[in-house]
């Protein structure tokens, strides 16, 4: 590995947050059991296994919250 890359390495690791499927769920607000439906259909937030437990990065629940924001559309506004 060229220093780079380990420093890259190193930087990630030091700010990587991992959660548990229970935290992540409450991040969410959804059952556990719908983050393991989820992962069996390839769907969710990504996700680690980590000695048998799965974990999620606190950033990639963030972001997968981030993409399903749905925003109010101005017909919704009105009340059409």
């Amino acid at each position: 590995m060229d220093v780079k890359t380990e420093k890259s390495h190193s930087k990630t690791l030091s700010t990587l947050q991992l959660v548990t499927e229970t935290e992540a769920a409450r991040l969410l607000a959804t059952p556990p059991g719908t983050l393991r439906y989820w992962r069996h259909q390839g769907k969710g937030p990504n996700f680690v296994r980590l000695g048998g437990r799965v974990k999620y990065d606190l950033v990639e629940v963030i972001d997968y919250v981030d993409r399903h924001r749905h925003g109010f559309s101005a017909r919704a506004a009105k009340g059409d």
